[in-house]
């Protein structure tokens, strides 16, 4: 698959996300995505996006400052 914008190739892999959540950053490695080979752009199924979501949420309830999580241990 091509990438309409940069024409490099498009692939299965992970990305990892750093999120600012109020006064604290979680930061969540391991992150299923399409990745632009050429330009590196990355883009997330939606799927993923939900947990992402709910992991974030989890996170503010629980008033993060730091935190490191892998997504595979917690999605």
């Amino acid at each position: 698959m091509k990438c309409p914008v940069c024409g490099g190739t498009i692939k299965r892999g992970t990305t990892n996300l750093p999120v600012e959540i109020e006064k604290g950053v979680l930061f969540i490695k391991g992150v299923p995505a399409n990745v632009r080979t050429q330009c590196e752009e990355v883009f997330i199924a939606d799927e993923t996006a939900a947990l992402v979501e709910k992991i974030v949420a989890k996170a503010r309830e629980m008033k993060v400052e730091i935190e490191v999580i892998s997504f595979e241990t917690v999605a």
